[in-house]
This record gives C-alpha cells, structure tokens and sequence, in this order.
C-alpha cells in the first residue's frame, strides 16, 4: 500500500507507555526503511511546519529504548503466571469482603 504523498506507511505503531511500559510521551514507528515518512497523518503538519510536536529528549529515547529491549527478552509464560497469580490473589480477597462477589 502506498500513500497519497507516494510514500508506503509505517506499518506497525507501538505506543511506549501502552505495549512497551516506557514513557507515555514515546512510541515507534516500525516498517520498511523509508516507510517512516508515512507515518499518522497528525505527524505530516508537524512535519510541514517548525512546531516541536516530534521533539522529544534524549531521557525518553533512552528509555523507551530500555522498554523496548526489556520487552523483547520478556518470558511470556512467566509474566502471565505472575499477572493471574495476582488476580487470584485479589479475587480471593474479594471473596472475604460479605456481599461482595
């Protein structure tokens, strides 16, 4: 798929503080090379113009950066016995609360 401008768009969008559990402010773009210049279309005012809409520090870039790694040597299995251990928890808490189901 290519877009109006003749670019092809990004074709995966990770918001950092969504997926990732970086910062709220950070996000990647990810597609083929060059494919970042179809990104959303809010991003292409910001693109045309010099307002600071992408400006974004070096703190979140390390950062999101860092998610992104922690993210990818994540061990599934274990984060979701750790998460329903937790809900069990809570679940069992509620259960002691009378009237409370």
């Amino acid at each position: 798929m290519v877009s109006a401008a003749g670019f092809e768009p990004a074709t995966h969008a990770l918001k950092g503080g969504g997926r990732l559990c970086g910062p709220q402010c950070s996000g990647l773009l990810l597609g083929r090379k060059g494919s970042d210049r179809g990104g959303p279309a809010e991003f292409e005012s910001a693109r045309r113009s010099h307002v600071p809409a992408l400006e974004v520090g070096k703190e979140e870039v390390i950062s999101c950066l860092t998610a992104l790694a922690t993210w990818l040597s994540l061990d599934e299995k274990r984060l979701c016995a750790e998460w329903n251990g937790r809900v069990d928890r809570i679940r069992k808490l509620v259960e002691t609360v009378p009237g409370a189901s």
